[in-house]
Parts: structure tokens; sequence; C-alpha cells
């Protein structure tokens, strides 16, 4: 809360303040600037006072209430009262109030402060006076506060302290010392203490007492033997126009019945410094009794300005104690309140301009839950409870339906739309992918003996030409199971001789109509690799199958036991850049220094899958189209010489890939990929592109590979956003909160949660960590209606707020 602290100095309303000292302090107290102003003589403003004054009494005389009102001396007698009279008064009053504000010399110090504050802005306006006159101006009427929607006055005396609570702990309910005090016809029309104290007692967290009409000695007594939050009054006061001492009338005892501050002096100093907070003094005229209390240096006071009807002081404590039960600030509250009181005007003229508040500017900002922390720290271990419960049941619902598998299908679907989301990345700039079209097998002059593929004369060729580019590595991703050609004979000599790797499939199992395919014969075993491939259950490869057991069948044409771009990586970051390779203690493969985690049967969203084999995720490179992963380059194209020169120097020292894409097989080489949604699937020429492409960022980029948690670590994943959901949930369910700050905390449980859970999901996946999304989520939601069912079905410890003040007000009413 920023405070504006306004010092009129010495000077009266009539003869004008020579020198107003205007001060900004921020929330943290901290002063932000400081100016200096002043004002005028402003006799016609205090003479309208004096006749508001007399108009006001005059109302109530003439509906019948016998209010006691002090006058000046000079107003010798009432004067009759007019409705026209007094509604052009209160309009004049208010002009004349603001016309002097208004003026240059005084807004020349307050439009510096107006440039640090903003609408949304919690302010509190604080006058330093000791003119008793100028402290019963109705400030509320000031334009200021209808442009600061959240900005309060209060009257504080010039000097001031603040005061070290000496209370060693604070009781877990707030203390309340109620006075009930004489509500005879004494002071004019009986009182009704009865309804403050209802209001008082059906306050929730409170621990009230109450004295009534007691004597000056029981009065004292509990001010030095307790510690108290709160002081509250009820009953008849009065204070003189002059701003002498003002008095409580505390019994019907006409010797002892009148009670000033002043006789009070040392006990109240003592409550103050056990940690009293707060007085209230709802009855008549009671700013002379709170500017008294004031000097003793009590953080906050409320008290009236004038004489106040019972409906009125009722009416205005009601709507005070439901604002700050709901959690407002004490000024907030009383800024509440008074506007409420606007509805009994047609009745009761002017009730809003009556409260006041007295502020210690050395004190600190009080609100409701400040004021009795213990007891919401003890109303929020059953909510926190609930929390707990509901969480750790969702979560075991969670992980107990996961592990049977009952979300796998969501998750890889989540997951595949996740992967489709992620940044682009550059091709890579190490690879070459050659490929036969359908076209190009057409023009071949030798017909192949696989009329599927390209022909050992083509092949011939083709190599050939790619010897001028320098590669590292060849990897054929071409079916060749038959001999070369006996006429082309120097094709089986640069398929034993140079760095080009095979490939071979290897025979399905047992029940499986697929044969295997033998590797081409003249490339030496240790450079056969396998093109097997490891879908999941709805046809989509996530998985990249690196190496598996010899198979044990003896009709297997293939024995490879690793798979072709394993090889092909490996003997690139070998030859190319001096990287080995070995095996972890825990017999997983490591790649100069990177480790590649294998799958379990429960990594990320998989639950129970076949892991034979060395299994790791496979980390696509996210490109708009995955054959778009590096650059690439048709038969035609190669053989022809239609490469431009540009492109000629930048393809040295690369893989080269080469294979056959289009339908130019009686089982078309394509597959599905997380990115298959909405555009076709991908070749599998470019599926290896990928899996080397993976290999070689990883070692050489630290590019992150794909891995998930332990299953443990997942477990309180689930649980942590399942648990700060459910607080979030708890929170909002405050029932003291008004119902527009409940609203924007549902908004931020429906938007807000999701919205991190998926954005710490997403983070975590581009560092590489497949986590549990769906799960969770899943579980918050689980969370949530769990939270929902168990504190609708207790009934709680604590009502809501505003039950208790509707139940009060009806016992009040009887």
């Amino acid at each position: 809360m920023k405070r504006v602290i306004i010092s009129l100095g010495e000077g009266t309303v009539q003869g004008g303040y020579s020198t107003i000292t205007i001060q900004l302090w921020d929330a943290d107290g901290g002063v932000v600037l400081k100016r200096e102003a002043s004002l005028p003589p402003a006799p016609r403003l205090a003479n309208l006072y004096r006749e508001w004054r007399s108009l006001y009494s005059a109302y109530y005389q003439n509906i019948g209430w016998s209010l006691r009102l002090e006058v000046d001396e000079q107003d010798t007698e009432v004067p009759t009262f007019s409705q026209v009279d007094f509604e052009q008064v209160c309009e004049q009053l208010a002009q004349q109030l603001n016309r002097w504000l208004d003026t240059e010399s005084f807004q020349r110090g307050m439009r510096p402060v107006f440039k640090h504050l903003h609408q949304s802005d919690e302010i509190l306006v604080i006058l330093e006076t000791e003119e008793p006159q100028l402290r019963r101006l109705p400030w509320q009427l000031w334009h200021f506060f209808t442009d600061y929607p959240y900005a309060e006055i209060a009257l504080s005396v010039p000097e001031y302290e603040r005061t070290l609570s000496l209370r060693p702990t604070r009781a877990p309910a707030l203390k309340i010392l109620g006075i009930l005090g004489n509500s005879t016809t004494l002071q004019g029309d009986p009182i009704d203490v009865h309804t403050d104290k209802v209001l008082i007692e059906q306050l929730p967290g409170a621990h009230p007492q109450f004295l009534v009409e007691p004597d000056r000695q029981a009065l004292s007594t509990p001010l030095w033997e307790q510690g108290w939050d709160i002081f509250f009054f009820a009953g008849h006061s009065a204070t003189p126009p002059t701003g002498e001492t003002g008095h409580l009338y505390i019994n019907q005892n006409p010797d002892h019945n009148r009670l000033s501050v002043a006789e009070l002096e040392q006990a109240l100093r003592h409550a103050i410094g056990q940690g009293l907070q707060l007085a209230i003094f709802n009855s008549c005229d009671s700013l002379g009794l709170a500017w008294d209390l004031a000097k003793l240096n009590i953080p906050q006071i409320l008290a009236m300005r004038e004489p106040l009807p019972d409906e009125v002081a009722q009416s205005f404590l009601k709507y005070f104690l439901q604002a700050m039960a709901r959690g407002q600030s004490l000024y907030l509250a009383v800024r509440e309140a008074r506007h409420r009181l606007q509805d009994l005007e047609t009745d009761y003229p002017c009730a809003s301009w009556l409260p006041v508040i007295c502020q210690n500017p050395a004190a600190p900002s009080l609100s409701w839950p400040r004021v009795h922390r213990r007891t919401q720290v003890n109303r929020w271990w059953p909510r926190v409870g609930w929390v707990l419960a509901a969480s750790g049941v969702a979560t075991g619902l969670v992980m107990g339906l996961r592990l049977l598998g009952g979300l796998e299908r969501s998750e890889l679907n989540t997951f595949d739309q996740v992967m489709r989301l992620r940044p682009l990345e550059q091709a890579d700039d190490r690879l070459l992918i050659v490929t036969a079209t359908p076209e190009d097998i057409q023009q071949q002059v030798v017909a192949p003996q696989n009329q599927a593929s390209l022909s050992d004369h083509t092949l011939m060729r083709l190599l050939a030409k790619l010897q001028a580019f320098e590669p590292v590595t060849i990897g054929l991703d071409i079916y060749r199971d038959f001999p070369v050609d006996p006429t082309v004979p120097q094709l089986a000599t640069v398929l034993r001789q140079n760095h080009i790797f095979g490939l071979c499939k290897v025979k399905s199992p047992a029940g499986l109509d697929q044969a295997g395919i033998a590797p081409p014969p003249e490339i030496p075993p240790p450079r056969i690799g396998f093109a097997d491939a490891v879908f999941d259950s709805d046809g989509v490869l996530r998985r990249h199958l690196l190496s598996m057991r010899r198979s044990e069948d003896v009709t297997d044409p293939c024995t490879a036991t690793n798979h072709l771009s394993l090889l092909v990586a490996l003997d690139y970051l070998q030859r190319g850049q001096g990287i080995e390779w070995t095996l972890t203690p825990d017999q997983e493969l490591a790649i100069g220094g990177v480790v590649l985690k294998e799958l379990t049967p429960h990594t990320g969203g998989y639950q129970g899958e076949q892991t034979q084999g060395r299994q790791i995720l496979l980390n696509y490179r996210a490109r708009p189209d995955p054959m778009e992963i590096a650059e690439t380059l048709t038969l035609t194209n190669i053989l022809a010489d239609q490469i431009p020169a540009s492109t000629l120097e930048t393809l040295k020292n690369r893989i080269i890939l080469i294979g056959v894409t289009g339908s130019v097989a009686e089982s078309p080489d394509y597959w599905r990929t997380p990115y298959s949604e909405g555009q076709p699937d991908t070749a599998g020429l470019f599926i290896q592109a990928h899996k080397v492409s993976q290999l070689l960022s990883a070692v050489l980029d630290q590019r992150p590979l794909l891995r998930g948690w332990s299953w443990w670590r997942e477990m309180l994943w689930i649980w942590g956003w399942s648990g700060i959901a459910g607080l979030l949930v708890a929170i909002t369910d405050i029932r003291q909160w008004p119902r527009s700050k409940r609203l924007w905390g549902v908004a931020l449980c429906l938007v807000f949660v999701p919205g991190a859970l998926f954005g710490a999901s997403y983070g975590l996946l581009l560092q590489g960590w497949w986590v549990p999304l769906i799960p969770a989520a899943i579980g918050i939601g689980l969370t949530w209606i769990g939270y929902l069912v168990m504190t609708r079905q207790s009934s709680g410890p604590h009502p809501s707020a505003l039950k208790w003040f509707e139940t009060a007000s009806t016992k009040g009413d009887e």
C-alpha cells in the first residue's frame, strides 16, 4: 500500500496554511518524494461546515431523534430544518472543499505525487493536523478518492512513533475487549448495543470478552492483565466541537459514568505495548476520543465524526467486519462500508460522511489475515490435509491406470503432438542423400536384376561419380541379395575395398510369413547392417533399434547384429573425427562420452513394451518435412552432372546415403512417424538419415537424446502437480474472498495450471526428457474433484463469513 502523508503544519481553515509538506511513501515504507505546498484561507468553507452541522442536528430533531449534538458557542440556536437548504449546503460544502484543494499552490505539491500513482494502487492518504475543525471536514468528498478507487483517507496526530509489541506470543484467536457502555436515555435516545455484541460474537476467528456497563476499575483491569488485539466500544459518547477531550459514558452511575482516555492512559499504554492494534468507537461523536487515543501511538482507530442513529452504527459495523473477514485491508474495508451506508441516506442523510480512521503513519498497514494469522493457519490445516489426501489418491489411481497400459495410447499421441511443436532445426550438412526415383530406375540403360532397384552398371557409374565428393562413408540403403554382374567386375572391387556399408533384413519370428533378405555378397560382414525397425502398436516409428542378438535361426540369411545407421555413424565418427566407442559397466553403448540410455519397458509413456535388443528413442530432427533433413540429389542429377558448382564445393567429406524412393517396390518403403499427421509418410531412406543424424548430433553437437525418468520420479512429478493444483483450488475456495477474486482464482486454476504443466513438459522435452504430461493432467483433474467432494461433504471448522454475518443480522433484528 502506498501512503500520501500531508502535514498541514500551523494554520487554520479560516486563516490558511502557509507551509504544507507532502510525502509519498512506497509499499515498503520508503520515501519516494517530498514536496512543499500551501493552502489559502477558506472562511467560506469553515462557515459552510458550521451551517451543515446545525442543519444536520435540526434534521434529526425534525424526525424525532434526540441526538445530542455539541455546537459552537457562536451558534446560539438550532435553525429550522429545510430539506432543500440541507441538500444545497451539502453540495456547496463538497464544491467548496474541492475548490480549496484545487488551488494552484496545493496542486503544485500534489502533481509530482500523481505521476507515481495508478488507479489500481491501494493508497492511504494521511492528514497530519491539530485543528479540530479541519479533522471534522468530510475529506472523502475530495475528487482524489473518485479518481483512485482504492484510496482512503485517515487522520493523524503530528507527532507519532511506532510501538513494538512486547507480547511474547499471539493468541490463536483474535482477542477483542468489548465495552458495552451506557445505552439508556442519559445522552439521548436508547441505544441497542446488543446487536453490536452479536456481530462481534459471530466474527470468525475472534475470541471476544464483553464488559457491560463497567466502572472504571472493571474496565482498566483487563487492559492490564491480558493482551488484546482490538478494543471495541458501543454506547454513548461525545466530543465538544472545540476538540477538547472526548468522553465515554460507560454506565448509568450519575457520579462516575463518564470516562476520558486520559483517565485510562496508563492501562491503554500497557495494552498498546502488549499488541493492541485497533480501537473501534462505534458510538456518537467519538472523534475526540480517537484523537486522545492516537496520541498514545496505537496503530489504528475507527470513530464517528458526528452523532448517529443506531441503524447507521450497526450497519457500518456489519459491513466493515464483512469486508475485513474477506481479507480486505482495514482501509478498503472502511471505504466499502462507507459506500454501502449510502443506501441508508434516504432516511439518514450524510450517513456515509461519518466514519473516520485515525492512523499512526509509523505503524504497518494491517489486513484481517495478518491480524490473526495463526487462526488462518489453523483453518488452513484441514484444507492442506484434504489437498494431500486428494492428490495422493489421484496419483495412486493415475499410476495404477498407467501401469495397466490404460494411458499409453494417449501419451504416445500427445508425445507426437509436442514433438511437432518443437522449433525448427537446420538441415544436417554432414549428410548427402541420393535418391533413385521411379523415373531414374525406368531410364536405366541396363535393366537391373531386381526391377525395383539399381542395375550394377548404374550403381557403378553412381559410385564413380560420388568419389569426386570424397565421402567419408557411404551407406547403401538398397537390398542386393545377388552377386555383382560379371559384366561389371569393377563394382565388386569397389564394394569390397571402400568404406561402403550394405544392408540385409532379418527373418521375422515364426508365425510371420516374412523371409529375411541376404546382404550384398561383396561387402564384408563387419560392414553389413540390418534395416529392421520396431514399430509401436499404432504403427508409428518412435524408436531407434541400434543392435540385437544374432539370429539363432540357421535359415536366416541376415546375421547382422547392428543397424546400418549405427555402423555408418560410428565409421564417420571414428575415421572422420577420431572418436571411439565403448561399453559402460551397465553394457550400454557410449560414443565419445555420450551414453545411449536404452529403453526400458516403462520409459516415458511406454508400459510393458518389448525392448529386446539395444533401443533408444528416435529424436527426429525438427524440419518442416522429415524428408528435408539433409541436402538431397537424384540419381539423374549426379549421372548427368547437373549439380551447380556452388553446391559441389560443399559436398566433400560427408556421409552419403543411397536408396530407392517412390512406389517402385511391391511393398513401398514408407513409414509412419510422429510427423505423419496431416502429411505423407516418410521414405525409409530418410528415416535412416534421421537415425544417423541423431547419433552424430548427440556426439558432436551435444544435441540431447530422448530419455525418460525413473518410475519414482514420474510419480513425484504427478503428485507434485496434483498437489500444486489442489493448493490453488484450496486458496480459491476461501469463502471470505470477494466473488470477483474467487472467479479470478478459478480462471487461474483452469488456465495457469494446465498452461504451466504443458510449458514445463515442453521445456523438458526440448532438453531431452519425456515426462508424463497426460497422467499429470489427469492427476490434476482428479485432485480438484476429490478436494471439492471432500470439502463439500465435510461441514468444515468455520462456516463462511457471509453466513456468520447474515445470522448475526437476523439475531440483531430480533
